[in-house]
């Protein structure tokens, strides 16, 4: 199972197209008890998603899945790297964490990056965590911070609109990493119709529509053709996907396995879709740059 579980929807009202808002506990405990059912062992938190890691911490998530979390950007904390990890860790009720994640990559660019990958290493020594990575946006940061330092894991963005670090170049650099793609929906774009989005999305309603044209030909529903790109792309270990309810970690598990049968039965045709699909604006494929209140 390649699927890991994002929680950034049980700490903060995240995603443009949630409805739901954050999602309550009694909810979270029901979407972690059906996340082990169905054979997934990672959760993917991070400090800066609000009330996650202590919702994670109360209902004793480390006791039955692997944890990820981040530290937010250096430059904005005056504690030191072991302490805002063991923050973390009390949040967590855990003793250790399966990995830690930089959360603003160019911190290991800055002038201070040797040290802070030092400190960070330092607690891999100690066993505090076993794996340390970056959570990246640009491919460039994979390749700057890669060949600089040991990585252990690199988390980035991918979809069927944003597959720049399908690049050979870049995807050389990740062969000794582990690689945990996020974004898969691209915040739900993906799975939306054109006539419920922002305003500010209309400028692609050609490029969203594509994808839409594509599942209508394949004969699948956009949530399978969005996920089977886990699957096409042999280089990913994980997934992180969202979910704010149980019936939708259901739907993600089914069109999770849809999407296999997906790619088995049209290899060579998906290998066209994903040129066709492919963008380079960065206007819509980064969700930091989208201004939708215009």
């Amino acid at each position: 199972m390649k699927l890991a579980l994002g929680t950034v929807q049980f700490g903060l009202n995240y995603g443009i197209t949630n409805v739901k808002g954050k999602v309550s506990v009694a909810e979270v405990e029901k979407i972690l008890a059906l996340a082990k059912n169905i054979g997934i062992t990672t959760l993917d938190t991070a400090a800066a998603y609000g009330e996650s890691e202590s919702v994670l911490g109360e209902l004793n998530a480390g006791n039955n899945f692997t944890i990820v979390t981040k530290i937010p950007e250096l430059s904005t904390q005056s504690l030191s790297i072991a302490d805002i990890v063991d923050n973390s860790l009390t949040r967590l009720g855990c003793k250790k964490i399966d990995a830690l994640l930089f959360h603003h990559a160019d911190d290991l660019t800055s002038s201070q990056a040797h040290e802070y990958y030092h400190q960070a290493a330092q607690l891999k020594e100690q066993g505090v965590i076993n794996k340390l990575g970056i959570s990246v946006y640009q491919p460039e940061q994979v390749v700057n911070i890669c060949q600089r330092f040991n990585i252990d894991i690199v988390q980035l963005p991918m979809n069927w609109l944003d597959q720049r670090f399908v690049k050979n170049e870049i995807k050389n650099v990740l062969l000794t990493t582990e690689v945990h793609v996020r974004s898969l929906f691209l915040q739900g774009i993906l799975l939306a119709d054109i006539e419920d989005l922002p305003a500010y999305f209309l400028p692609f309603k050609e490029k969203i529509n594509s994808f839409h044209q594509y599942c209508h030909a394949l004969h699948c529903q956009p949530l399978t053709l969005a996920l089977a790109l886990i699957h096409q792309q042999q280089f990913i270990d994980k997934a992180v996907i969202g979910c704010c309810s149980v019936t939708q970690l259901e739907q993600i598990a089914e069109h999770y396995l849809l999407a296999q049968q997906l790619i088995n039965q049209n290899t060579e045709k998906m290998q066209h879709i994903g040129q066709k699909l492919a963008s380079n604006n960065e206007a819509l494929i980064t969700p930091s740059l989208w201004n939708i209140d215009s």
